[in-house]
């Protein structure tokens, strides 16, 4: 309801708080780098060598102590004795801490060295997995699919424009009819010349050349004897 205010006028109600938006959540946080697992491993090897010299030190120590309680005793001094056995005890109990911390240690340093060779594995998938996907979506079956489409387009109208320029020049089936009738009528022709030519033997020579052949043989013949003469008079000599 409207309230009046002293002045007679309606005060107006106070409007509702806004509600909140809720607060983001938080975003993962980035895996650590090659070079920071470096240095935690160095980090961690540190306080294990710094360890295993304390160690060292009281486990020293302990040894120290039995041996002079063993010489007090020796000599039947039981109070130096027992103080030394006491230290040692002492020495022994900071020694178990310390190995239980070398323990402790060398845990972290297996976890880190795992963690840090899971975390160079995921790296290694998820930039393989970002590579096949960019080069999947270069190459999406779709597209692939599409190119393999023009350019069966594309050979086919090749083979069109082939077959119209083929119907316009020399056929090649042409060219073999004609090789086969240019032969045959070479064939031919050899026939015929085979055919005119006379018989080797049997050709009769024409009146005329056998009656120049008989006076060529006739004028020969004295020549030939006077040849003969002057051959014979030569060796009578």
């Amino acid at each position: 309801r409207l309230k009046k205010n002293d002045g007679g006028k309606a005060a107006a109600a106070a409007p509702a708080p806004a509600a909140q938006a809720p607060a983001p959540a938080a975003a993962a946080p980035p895996p650590p780098k090659t070079s920071d697992t470096v240095e935690a491993l160095e980090r961690q090897r540190a306080r294990l060598k710094t360890l295993e010299g304390k160690i060292a030190f009281y486990s020293k120590r302990i040894d120290d102590e039995t041996e002079k309680a063993k010489a007090a005793l020796a000599k039947g001094d039981k109070r130096t004795a027992q103080m030394c056995l006491m230290q040692k005890k002492n020495f022994t109990q900071q020694k178990g801490q310390l190995e239980q911390s070398v323990l402790q240690l060398q845990e972290i340093v297996f976890a880190i060295e795992s963690q840090s060779n899971v975390v160079d594995q995921a790296q290694g998938i998820e930039d393989g997995a970002t590579f096949l996907k960019q080069q999947n979506a270069a190459v999406a079956p779709e597209k692939v699919e599409n190119i393999m489409e023009n350019m069966q387009e594309q050979v086919d109208a090749a083979k069109e424009t082939q077959a119209v320029m083929n119907q316009f020049g020399p056929r090649l089936d042409d060219d073999y009819e004609i090789a086969d009738d240019l032969a045959a009528m070479e064939a031919e022709l050899a026939q015929e010349k085979i055919a005119a030519a006379p018989a080797a033997g049997t050709a009769k020579l024409p009146a005329q050349a056998q009656a120049s052949a008989a006076s060529a043989t006739a004028a020969a013949a004295p020549d030939e004897d006077e040849e003969l003469k002057a051959l014979a008079a030569q060796l009578a000599m």
